[in-house]
């Protein structure tokens, strides 16, 4: 079985669903005690947003056991900001996550 061979990206498929860091002009810390990389660097990908987003759903399930993940899902994208491209695209995802906000919902969804 190929690595990603399970799941076959169709035509028109939009990746990826929310970005946890949108890029230029926000820093990062460097390796080492080199600082901070430039705010010209572009960063980008699921290395970067991957862990913010497992950790706002892993807030959300602490707070509301009971949620189920694909309604986790729902809400972390509900309540992410557009940000530039306008709309869900293939670089930003639905857009800039928001933990409060999907927190205070999961919240707000406890029994």
């Amino acid at each position: 079985m190929k690595l990603y061979g399970d799941y076959p990206l169709p035509a028109g498929l939009v990746k990826p669903d929310v970005v946890a860091f949108p890029g230029p002009g926000l820093t990062l810390l460097a390796l080492g005690d080199d600082g901070y990389l430039p705010a010209s660097v572009v960063v980008q990908g699921n290395s970067f947003s991957g862990p913010q987003v497992a950790g706002i759903g892993a807030l959300m399930m602490s707070t509301a056991p009971a949620l189920p993940g694909w309604r986790a899902r729902e809400i972390i994208e509900a309540t992410a900001h557009d940000i530039p491209p306008a709309g869900k695209d293939t670089r930003t995802g639905r857009g800039l996550v928001d933990a409060f906000a999907a927190v205070t919902i999961a919240k707000a969804l406890r029994p």
